[in-house]
Protein backbone atom coordinates (compact mmCIF):
# COMPACT_ATOMS: atom_id res chain seq x y z
CA UNK A 1 0.00 0.00 0.00
CA UNK A 2 2.89 2.41 0.76
CA UNK A 3 4.41 1.64 -2.65
CA UNK A 4 1.11 2.53 -4.34
CA UNK A 5 0.92 5.83 -2.42
CA UNK A 6 4.53 6.65 -3.39
CA UNK A 7 3.81 5.83 -7.06
CA UNK A 8 0.65 7.97 -6.99
CA UNK A 9 2.63 10.84 -5.45
CA UNK A 10 5.34 10.60 -8.16
CA UNK A 11 2.72 10.61 -10.93
CA UNK A 12 1.12 13.70 -9.39
CA UNK A 13 4.46 15.55 -9.29
CA UNK A 14 5.24 14.65 -12.90
CA UNK A 15 1.75 15.76 -14.00
CA UNK A 16 2.10 19.04 -12.13
CA UNK A 17 5.48 19.75 -13.75
CA UNK A 18 4.16 18.86 -17.20
CA UNK A 19 1.14 21.17 -17.00
CA UNK A 20 2.93 24.29 -15.77
CA UNK A 21 3.32 27.10 -18.27
CA UNK A 22 6.70 27.34 -19.92
CA UNK A 23 8.53 30.35 -21.31
CA UNK A 24 8.65 30.25 -25.09
CA UNK A 25 11.53 31.97 -26.87
CA UNK A 26 11.52 32.85 -30.57
CA UNK A 27 14.52 32.99 -32.85
CA UNK A 28 15.48 35.15 -34.62
CA UNK A 29 14.41 38.10 -32.50
CA UNK A 30 14.57 40.39 -35.55
CA UNK A 31 14.04 39.69 -39.23
CA UNK A 32 15.91 41.25 -42.18
CA UNK A 33 14.42 44.01 -44.34
CA UNK A 34 12.74 43.26 -47.66
CA UNK A 35 12.92 44.83 -51.11
CA UNK A 36 9.95 45.58 -53.36
CA UNK A 37 9.79 43.08 -56.23
CA UNK A 38 12.43 40.71 -54.81
CA UNK A 39 11.74 37.29 -53.26
CA UNK A 40 11.81 37.28 -49.46
CA UNK A 41 12.06 34.34 -47.07
CA UNK A 42 12.97 34.02 -43.40
CA UNK A 43 12.50 31.09 -41.00
CA UNK A 44 11.69 31.33 -37.28
CA UNK A 45 11.75 28.68 -34.58
CA UNK A 46 10.30 28.53 -31.08
CA UNK A 47 12.14 27.08 -28.06
CA UNK A 48 12.19 24.87 -26.06
CA UNK A 49 11.76 21.89 -28.32
CA UNK A 50 8.67 19.94 -27.48
CA UNK A 51 5.14 19.55 -28.68
CA UNK A 52 3.99 21.05 -31.96
CA UNK A 53 3.99 24.84 -32.09
CA UNK A 54 1.09 26.74 -33.65
CA UNK A 55 1.80 30.12 -35.23
CA UNK A 56 -0.54 33.01 -36.09
CA UNK A 57 0.56 36.25 -37.81
CA UNK A 58 -1.30 39.41 -38.76
CA UNK A 59 -0.54 42.71 -40.50
CA UNK A 60 1.83 41.24 -43.08
CA UNK A 61 3.01 43.51 -45.92
CA UNK A 62 1.24 43.13 -49.28
CA UNK A 63 2.78 40.21 -51.19
CA UNK A 64 4.07 38.49 -48.02
CA UNK A 65 2.44 35.47 -46.40
CA UNK A 66 3.47 32.70 -44.01
CA UNK A 67 3.35 28.95 -43.57
CA UNK A 68 4.24 26.50 -40.82
CA UNK A 69 6.41 23.50 -41.67
CA UNK A 70 7.09 20.99 -38.87
CA UNK A 71 6.49 23.70 -36.21
CA UNK A 72 8.88 26.14 -37.95
CA UNK A 73 7.52 29.45 -39.23
CA UNK A 74 8.40 30.60 -42.76
CA UNK A 75 7.58 34.20 -43.71
CA UNK A 76 7.91 34.48 -47.48
CA UNK A 77 6.74 36.10 -50.68
CA UNK A 78 7.56 39.08 -52.88
CA UNK A 79 6.78 42.45 -51.28
CA UNK A 80 4.78 44.76 -53.54
CA UNK A 81 4.69 48.00 -51.50
CA UNK A 82 7.44 49.87 -49.68
CA UNK A 83 6.85 50.83 -46.05
CA UNK A 84 7.60 50.04 -42.43
CA UNK A 85 5.44 47.11 -41.38
CA UNK A 86 4.75 45.84 -37.87
CA UNK A 87 3.86 42.13 -37.90
CA UNK A 88 2.01 40.86 -34.83
CA UNK A 89 2.47 37.22 -33.97
CA UNK A 90 1.48 34.54 -31.52
CA UNK A 91 3.05 31.13 -31.03
CA UNK A 92 1.71 28.44 -28.72
CA UNK A 93 1.88 24.79 -27.84
CA UNK A 94 0.07 22.76 -25.22
CA UNK A 95 2.08 24.34 -22.39
CA UNK A 96 2.52 28.03 -23.16
CA UNK A 97 1.88 30.98 -25.43
CA UNK A 98 4.09 33.85 -26.54
CA UNK A 99 3.13 37.07 -28.31
CA UNK A 100 5.80 38.74 -30.40
CA UNK A 101 6.34 41.55 -32.89
CA UNK A 102 8.53 41.61 -35.98
CA UNK A 103 9.42 44.90 -37.68
CA UNK A 104 9.78 44.50 -41.44
CA UNK A 105 10.96 47.53 -43.40
CA UNK A 106 10.38 47.09 -47.14
CA UNK A 107 12.38 49.38 -49.44
CA UNK A 108 12.69 49.94 -53.16
CA UNK A 109 15.75 48.42 -54.78
CA UNK A 110 18.68 50.63 -55.79
CA UNK A 111 17.80 49.99 -59.45
CA UNK A 112 14.33 51.47 -59.01
CA UNK A 113 15.75 54.50 -57.17
CA UNK A 114 18.40 55.08 -59.86
CA UNK A 115 15.77 54.98 -62.60
CA UNK A 116 13.58 57.43 -60.71
CA UNK A 117 16.47 59.85 -60.15
CA UNK A 118 17.53 59.66 -63.82
CA UNK A 119 14.57 61.75 -64.97
CA UNK A 120 15.16 65.50 -65.02
CA UNK A 121 13.71 67.52 -62.17
CA UNK A 122 10.43 69.33 -62.75
CA UNK A 123 11.96 72.73 -61.91
CA UNK A 124 14.61 72.27 -64.63
CA UNK A 125 11.87 71.45 -67.14
CA UNK A 126 9.90 74.61 -66.33
CA UNK A 127 12.80 77.05 -66.66
CA UNK A 128 14.88 75.57 -69.50
CA UNK A 129 14.26 76.29 -73.20
CA UNK A 130 12.40 73.51 -75.05
CA UNK A 131 15.48 72.37 -76.99
CA UNK A 132 17.44 72.00 -73.73
CA UNK A 133 14.60 70.10 -72.06
CA UNK A 134 14.45 67.51 -74.85
CA UNK A 135 18.23 67.23 -74.98
CA UNK A 136 18.48 66.86 -71.19
CA UNK A 137 15.70 64.28 -71.06
CA UNK A 138 17.26 62.18 -73.85
CA UNK A 139 20.76 62.31 -72.38
CA UNK A 140 19.53 61.42 -68.89
CA UNK A 141 17.55 58.44 -70.12
CA UNK A 142 19.67 57.19 -73.02
CA UNK A 143 23.07 58.67 -72.30
CA UNK A 144 24.82 61.26 -74.44
CA UNK A 145 23.98 60.92 -78.13
CA UNK A 146 26.61 61.55 -80.79
CA UNK A 147 26.16 61.94 -84.55
CA UNK A 148 28.55 60.67 -87.17
CA UNK A 149 29.46 63.15 -89.89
Amino acid sequence: MAAFALLLSMVSIMYSAATQDIIISISPAQIPPGTVGQAYSVWSVAYPDGPTYYWKLSDLPPGITYRVVNSYLNIYGTPTNAGNYVISGKVSNGYGTANFTYYLPVRYSKDVQDTASASPSSSALKTAPKKTVVSTAISKVLGTLTRKK
